[in-house]
């Protein structure tokens, strides 16, 4: 790749002194050094490729468009949405709340220990501030009828392929 930068190099200094007549008459130079290459086109060349490019791509996507609607193994029909009736048998919900816990006093017996190991306990009282606790409960919900709605494929009946024409 060492080689191709002085090389590239070059032609950008080419190009910027012949400019105006490679404009007018279209250059284009590949540069390959194994798998790499670069690509510098002007003028009507570059015009010509990139339209050519352009071209072929269009021309790829009729021919994906009229593949996929002459294609054979796919079923003809249509997608629809349907809604059906379920029944939901009742069942058990976990229900989440926030309670506020007031403010208290509270006392706990604490041990010391002195330097020759013997102990000593006492009580100690604290305040703890009031504060939200989370409160998990189970509630029943009763069994009801939900609304479903699912996507299915409706194949073609025959008299549907003769309003739109025929089925291929």
């Amino acid at each position: 790749m060492k080689g191709i930068l002085p090389a590239v190099m070059g032609l950008i200094l080419m190009g910027a002194v012949v400019g105006p007549q490679a404009e007018a008459q279209g250059v284009g130079i590949d540069i390959r050094k194994g798998n790499k290459s670069i690509s510098i086109r002007t003028g009507d060349s570059a015009r010509s490729d990139r339209n050519f490019r352009d071209n072929s791509r269009r021309q790829r996507d009729r021919d994906a468009v009229r593949d996929r609607d002459t294609c054979d193994d796919q079923p003809r029909g249509r997608y629809e949405i349907r809604r059906t009736r379920v029944w939901v048998p009742g069942r058990f919900v976990d229900v989440h709340r926030k309670v506020w816990i007031p403010g208290q006093f509270k006392t706990r017996r604490v041990a010391h220990y002195d330097h020759c190991g013997n102990v000593r306990y006492h009580t100690e009282t604290y305040y703890v501030r009031g504060h939200y606790e989370t409160v998990c409960e189970q509630k029943w919900v009763e069994g009801h009828y939900d609304i479903r709605e699912e996507r299915v494929f409706v194949p073609y009946r025959d008299t549907e392929c003769e309003d739109r024409g025929g089925c291929r």
